[in-house]
């Protein structure tokens, strides 16, 4: 088999791997779930980080399939590790978002604040949140701390008023 052969059947994978995730976007959007689903699972095992998300986030808040947070835990680090610039701040989000609902705050901390410092807004908001009155007992916990919670309420305040002015509102 020449090299060229082998370059053109990894490009139809990773190009199929693609069409995967956005056909399951268009199932997901006609109402077909579980069909979004299953392209969505076809396509985060060869690793698209888009469908990996997708499907983090549908497992951590029972969207159309039972709640499942290992399993949304079992998309969600891999989306992280496979993330580009562009995803990466998105992939944590949802990475925190799930170590949350564990109630493993320490580590939802750690990935919101991440994703804060690239600009995500919603991490900005949880992380103000979390900190406005803490968060759980024991190691995992976080003890309310105003003055951080403060900052990121001035932070996500900001974002917003960047984002509506660049008509992403």
């Amino acid at each position: 088999m020449s090299w060229r052969l082998v370059l053109c059947s990894i490009a139809a994978c990773l190009w199929l791997v693609g069409c995967n995730h956005k056909m399951g976007k268009f199932a997901y959007d006609g109402g077909d779930r579980e069909r979004a689903v299953e392209m969505w699972e076809d396509a985060a095992s060869w690793g698209d980080v888009q469908a990996q998300m997708a499907l983090a986030r549908l497992y951590t808040r029972g969207e159309h399939v039972p709640v499942d947070l290992d399993r949304a835990l079992h998309y969600a680090q891999p989306a992280v590790r496979n993330a580009k610039r562009w995803d990466r701040p998105e992939a944590e989000r949802v990475l925190a978002t799930v170590y949350e609902r564990q109630g493993r705050y320490a580590d939802a901390v750690i990935w919101y604040t991440g994703s804060a410092q690239k600009g995500s807004s919603s991490a900005q908001m949880a992380l103000a949140e979390i900190y406005l009155d803490g968060r759980g007992a024991g190691e995992r916990a976080v003890e309310a701390n105003p003055q951080k919670a403060a900052r990121w309420f001035r932070e996500a305040a900001a974002s917003y008023r960047v984002s509506a002015a660049e008509g992403d509102s």
